[in-house]
């Protein structure tokens, strides 16, 4: 995620969207939140985000979300679930592959606080963006396994899975997927 915010940063000083400053506290916001200090990290990208707001929507977007995963490492896990909400709801059109790991990480602060449904849900939209762009195609399989069907009534799992396959192309990347889904069904039979 570093080198994606640092190529954000050098792409937007090449077409003069970043000015020095604001290149140096993204470097200094990185730096702190690499050297495990999420307090500071926080306040530096919260720092970022209300001092150059026009650093375009991507921009924005991951910064919104290293204030989640810096919140994430202090195990502030509502403050996590606030600021990945944050950044999904205030940029709808930011990059898949980003918005992606928005919804697998906020599945992962909303389990930790207990919240298992609402987990659950997250990585059923991380799932439909993965499988609805094969550029950024996660693992599928290992975002499906984040989903905990002990949690759900048997309606609301097979609702799911129906709206997995329904979201899946049916092509040849997706046969192993779309087969575990099936083979899910078919057990609730």
């Amino acid at each position: 995620m570093r080198k994606l915010m640092t190529a954000l940063v050098l792409v937007g000083m090449l077409v003069g969207v970043v000015r020095a400053d604001q290149k140096a506290d993204a470097l200094k916001a990185h730096a702190l939140f690499d050297d495990g200090l999420g307090v500071d990290a926080q306040v530096a990208f919260e720092n970022i985000l209300t001092n150059y707001p026009d650093m375009g929507i991507d921009g924005c977007f991951v910064t919104q979300m290293y204030i989640g995963h810096s919140l994430m490492r202090q195990s502030k896990f509502a403050g996590a679930e606030i600021a990945y909400k944050k950044a999904l709801d205030s940029y709808p059109n930011a990059i898949v592959h980003n918005r992606i790991i928005a919804y697998k990480n906020l599945g992962s602060v909303l389990d930790k606080q207990g919240k298992r449904m609402e987990a659950n849900n997250a990585v059923l939209q991380a799932i439909i963006l993965s499988a609805q762009n094969r550029k950024a195609n996660e693992k599928l399989l290992d975002l499906f396994n984040r989903i905990k069907p002990a949690e759900m009534s048997d309606a609301a799992y097979k609702a799911m899975l129906t709206t997995i396959i329904k979201a899946t192309p049916a092509t040849e990347d997706y046969v192993s997927f779309l087969s575990r889904i099936k083979s899910e069904l078919e057990k609730m039979k």
